[in-house]
């Protein structure tokens, strides 16, 4: 009798063990006997009969990876977009991109927009193992003058390429999750402004050798914010405005070439927080433009700060509590100006967060 309870035992935790075995097994063979892959590569393009003095293409998408760039070789549109579409994963067999994707491509002249929304909360599922991959290439005819507007609804990052010599408008760049990276390379122009606001992520502005004739602005919820301008020529008047709530804002400006010629004065507003870092470089060799760069709310300079060919005046309240610093190019003011302001770190926190500036002018 006792063997026989011993053998039931050991038939109820065999069939237990056998159950734990196999319902994940099961599980999984069922969710991979609907595994699909879909990989479409979608084409569009503007072509209108006759161009306007400024064309505004404006991209609005709920995620994806975008580039921006232009062809200077002769070609027969004006836009040209590329998307390429991959997706892995459970329940995906079948299935094709137009049953996640609402996609538009409205080509009235002189706005074409081209829109792709998510139509299925499917992307958001990560239990289904998903690769999910939007690349989206969009290419601009180098001789047509664009505003460009672009808009990330979730996720995606943001890469602009103005090459060589060419001209471009207004550029207004928004993504809710991502980084967004613009480049204008040697002897191109900025005719109009430039803003670019990333909710959760990083901006970069690299100007190397360019006419700047639009103000600048930068927004980064949560993210850092880079500005460099190497040897800019401006054209008239410009702001700068960089908003970093939770990261650090780093400007670098060098004029080493006595050849370009500023032709205007800069006034910048670089609004930190309490917790990230303001730093500034600075570097000229011409008598012809000066600098002030002014730190608010700051008892303390970042270590190995140094203004050569600056003079440094401690700021000081009607009490004669010190709450920031000046410093003045001793050119200044001269025929072109830098003017900048550094404000972040309260006085209540200002071992949290730094300033801190390298500057050479001679």
């Amino acid at each position: 009798m006792a063997n026989k309870n011993i053998i039931a035992i050991f038939l109820v935790i065999l069939v237990v063990i056998s159950l734990i075995i196999a319902i994940p097994v099961l599980t999984f063979s069922s969710s991979f006997s609907n595994y699909g892959r879909i990989d479409e590569l979608l084409i569009f393009e503007y072509a209108p009969d006759n161009s306007s003095p400024i064309e505004k293409f404006n991209l609005n998408i709920d995620m994806g990876n975008v580039e921006i760039k232009y062809v200077t070789t002769p070609v027969d549109y004006y836009v040209k977009i590329q998307v390429d579409i991959e997706m892995m994963g459970h329940l995906f067999d079948g299935k094709k991109y137009s049953d996640y994707f609402s996609v538009e491509w409205d080509i009235t002249s002189p706005s074409p927009t081209f829109t792709m929304l998510c139509t299925s909360d499917t992307w958001f599922d990560p239990s289904l193992l998903l690769t999910q991959n939007v690349d989206i290439i969009i290419t601009l005819n180098a001789i047509i003058l664009f505003d460009i507007n672009i808009t990330i609804n979730e996720e995606g990052n943001v890469h602009l390429i103005v090459p060589f010599a060419v001209t471009t408008n207004n550029v207004e760049i928004y993504t809710n999750e991502g980084d967004i990276l613009c480049d204008f390379h040697k002897n191109c122009t900025l005719e109009g402004n430039i803003t670019g606001i990333a909710n959760e992520g990083n901006i970069l502005y690299d100007f190397q050798y360019c006419t700047l004739e639009g103000n600048i602005t930068g927004i980064a919820n949560d993210g850092n914010i880079e500005l460099k301008a190497y040897n800019p020529e401006y054209t008239r008047n410009i702001t700068w405005t960089c908003n970093s709530i939770a990261g650090d804002i780093t400007i670098n400006i060098n004029h080493n070439n006595q050849y370009n010629i500023m032709n205007a004065n800069i006034t910048g507003s670089l609004v930190g927080n309490e917790f990230g870092d303001i730093i500034v470089y600075y570097y000229d060799n011409t008598a012809n433009i000066g600098a002030m760069i002014t730190l608010n709310d700051t008892k303390i300079l970042g270590y190995g700060s140094d203004w050569d060919g600056f003079e440094n005046e401690v700021l000081k309240d009607l009490e004669g509590e010190a709450y920031g610093f000046q410093f003045t190019s001793t050119d200044f003011p001269t025929i072109n100006n830098y003017n900048l302001l550094l404000v972040g770190v309260t006085l209540d926190n200002y071992n949290e967060g730094m300033y801190e500036v390298h500057l050479s002018s001679s």
